[in-house]
């Protein structure tokens, strides 16, 4: 009886442990395609925003839509706002990921995003948006990307680019 116990014991912390290190080994990934991924200079995202009636089966349709058409969804998050869902999805290939879902009766936003780099520390997240908030910078929407080693990636979307740009030197992800 032990020995079975044993072995099932076993068996269970081997998957775990291969489960952990797949998930480093994409988190790993993702940090470096994100970090390496460069838009005119500068790291940018294009950010897809669907507005949807808050429906079961919609999250399952949109992205079911996306991997027939092999974009992969590089970042995701939700959120209901009433009776309505806002889908929020980060994709390589932003024009081609808009035409499949608009062919498919979604509407879809695109808005610029800058993804920063910031120590994974109480308080940076104040300064980055104090700095911003004093300048007269609104932060539209923030997303965590990846937490790795002390940094963090955040896509930030503000209303004022051009002058978050500027102000944002220390932190934006930069062509190598």
């Amino acid at each position: 009886m032990k020995s079975a116990w044993g072995r099932g014991l076993f068996l269970l912390v081997a998957y775990y442990a291969q489960k952990i290190a797949a998930f480093e080994d994409f988190r790993d990934k993702a940090i470096n395609t994100m970090e390496n991924e460069v838009v005119g200079g500068v790291k940018g995202m294009k950010q897809l925003n669907i507005i949807v009636d808050n429906k079961v089966g919609t999250l399952a349709d949109i992205s079911f839509i996306l991997g027939k058409a092999r974009i992969n969804i590089e970042s995701i998050s939700t959120a209901i706002v009433g009776e309505k869902a806002i889908i929020v999805i980060y994709v390589k290939d932003e024009k081609r990921a808009r035409e499949v879902l608009q062919s498919n009766n979604y509407k879809v936003l695109v808005s610029d995003a800058f993804v920063v780099k910031m120590p994974d520390e109480p308080g940076e997240l104040s300064k980055l948006s104090k700095m911003l908030a004093d300048n007269g910078v609104n932060i539209e929407g923030i997303h965590v990307l990846a937490r790795e080693g002390g940094t963090t990636l955040m896509s930030v979307k503000v209303d004022k680019s051009s002058k978050a740009e500027k102000m944002l030197q220390g932190y934006i992800v930069k062509e190598d």
